[in-house]
């Protein structure tokens, strides 16, 4: 995955899974609302479409507060988009991180 992969996967799960709760929390079903799941909600309705680079989207999914909060909207029986989310934290972690430089060396 490219960083630029990462940041579009990022700006459509996001909203989806936000979009998926609202419509759990409108028909009475699933875990209720709290405070933390309805400000992680609102942070990433709003900072997900502004945020058009790379870094800043990895630096804002690993936040505390989201992190936790995407914890907290994502359903508990719904271990795909779990595992999907724990691999959307993991890739960008991956992808931040300096390539590794090998030196070739020959011996005769």
């Amino acid at each position: 995955m490219t960083k630029l992969e990462h940041l579009k996967e990022c700006k459509q799960f996001l909203p989806k899974m936000v979009k998926h709760r609202r419509a759990l929390l409108a028909h009475n079903t699933g875990r209720p609302a709290s405070a933390v799941m309805v400000k992680a909600m609102g942070m990433i309705d709003y900072f997900t479409s502004t945020i058009a680079s790379f870094d800043n989207m990895v630096k804002f999914i690993n936040r505390t507060d989201v992190r936790d909060g995407m914890w907290q909207i994502i359903p508990s029986r719904e271990k795909k988009n779990r595992e999907h989310f724990t691999y959307l934290l993991s890739e960008g972690n991956r992808l931040q991180q300096p390539a590794t430089q090998q030196k070739l060396t020959y011996s005769l």
